[in-house]
């Protein structure tokens, strides 16, 4: 039985200057994921203005212009997760995944 998921996202910044892009400071989105056979999940925030969800066994990062996606590994139990804004890997624990970015402005 699959269940839902809760997101929680938080946007810590509200300036134009705290986007992703920006050289003010970096963005990062991170948390922890569960991951099972049964069930996946994640608790995950902000400190830019990026709004996160998961879709199936991918999270899902959005802003204004881009889309980033990673894969969620099949590896059981509860994991760390960073993804720094613009970098070509995310990380679950000490394993690295690439991500895939898709311009959507």
């Amino acid at each position: 039985m699959m269940v839902a998921v809760l997101l929680l996202t938080a946007s810590l910044a509200s300036s134009s200057a705290s986007l992703p892009g920006s050289s003010s400071h970096a963005c990062f989105v991170y948390g922890e994921v569960y991951w099972s056979p049964a069930q996946t999940m994640a608790i995950l925030s902000s400190n830019c203005p990026i709004e996160v969800q998961r879709e199936k066994s991918r999270i899902i990062m959005k802003t204004s212009e881009e889309t980033v996606s990673v894969l969620i590994p099949e590896r059981p139990g509860m994991r760390e997760f960073v993804y720094r804004w613009g970098r070509q890997t995310a990380r679950f624990d000490d394993e690295r995944v690439e991500v895939s970015a898709v311009r959507s402005g």
